[in-house]
């Protein structure tokens, strides 16, 4: 019964190997479990009273409430295929409860470390420090995930129309447009690139031309922000979220910020009208005479 489902999620859905992996190794755990206390993991038989049990062993384990609502979400996404399919009637997550968590505002940084973060790497005249900078600013400029930069094609980035073609979470495919220095660093980028020996189609490369991992990029971009923030936080998700706070912060319209990001809720895009709220609060707690009071 996984394996239908993993099919599913590969060649119905177009999840990524990462996430389809996630939903394997949770749902194989839970098997785990019902298997180590003498539960067979039979679709048609596991009640919400064995699925509250293996909760309750992952929660004394001390997995933290965001993972144990990740798995939930990977059993109920499970019996939710398998119902619709008509493989069982039985669904023993309709009773099961999420951890509710609290939403963290996201972190972003200022305008001028990235400036001064770009004016570092723009100073490395190699092919890395001109592929370091690209790789901050497209972040910065377009909102790419981490995934979405490692995956982006040569073919689908045109610096003449000055748009890239990504495709995101499911496959999902989004057109993002950039401006004119941007496009100018991409072909500097490109002409370094060109030196180099490489049968990738990806747009970012190693110097021994390999396509760059998620790992390698979030290492890039941490490594530089290193240089000019002493944040806590300096992912590239972070500067996604800086991308979609300053268009925010000027003026742009929610649902079009939506569509940069790829976002297919709502909900998930208006979490930086908050962070917007909370900039506010604190610039009005520093200016106005009662403010600080």
């Amino acid at each position: 019964m996984i394996e239908k489902f993993i099919n599913y999620l590969k060649y119905e859905k177009n999840y990524s190997e990462n996430t389809i992996n996630s939903y394997r190794v949770d749902l194989e755990q839970c098997a785990d479990y019902l298997a180590s206390v003498g539960t067979r993991f039979d679709v048609n038989a596991i009640s919400h009273n064995d699925l509250r049990e293996w909760i309750v062993s992952l929660m004394e384990a001390g997995d933290k409430p965001s993972s144990v609502k990740r798995k939930i979400s990977s059993v109920r996404s499970f019996y939710k295929f398998l119902n619709r399919k008509g493989l069982t009637m039985n669904n023993p997550t309709l009773k099961i409860i999420s951890p509710k968590l609290p939403r963290p505002i996201p972190v972003f940084f200022q305008e001028k470390e990235i400036d001064k973060c770009l004016e570092i790497s723009k100073n490395i005249h190699t092919f890395e420090g001109i592929r370091n900078s690209l790789i901050i600013e497209i972040i910065y400029q377009t909102g790419l995930r981490c995934s979405e930069v490692v995956n982006l094609l040569e073919e689908n980035v045109d610096t003449h129309s000055r748009q890239l073609k990504v495709f995101g979470k499911g496959r999902k495919e989004r057109i993002i447009p950039f401006g004119e220095d941007l496009a100018g660093m991409i072909e500097n980028y490109r002409l370094a690139k060109a030196e180099i020996s490489t049968s990738a189609d990806t747009l970012f490369i190693s110097n021994k031309g390999i396509s760059l991992t998620s790992h390698q990029v979030y290492i890039i971009v941490r490594n530089l922000m290193s240089m000019v923030t002493t944040r806590q936080k300096r992912s590239p998700h972070v500067l996604r979220h800086t991308f979609a706070t300053t268009m925010l912060n000027d003026g742009a319209d929610v649902s079009a910020i939506k569509a940069l990001l790829g976002h297919s809720s709502l909900a998930a895009t208006q979490v930086y009208t908050h962070a917007t709220f909370e900039q506010i609060k604190n610039i009005y707690q520093q200016s106005h005479p009662r403010g600080k009071k």
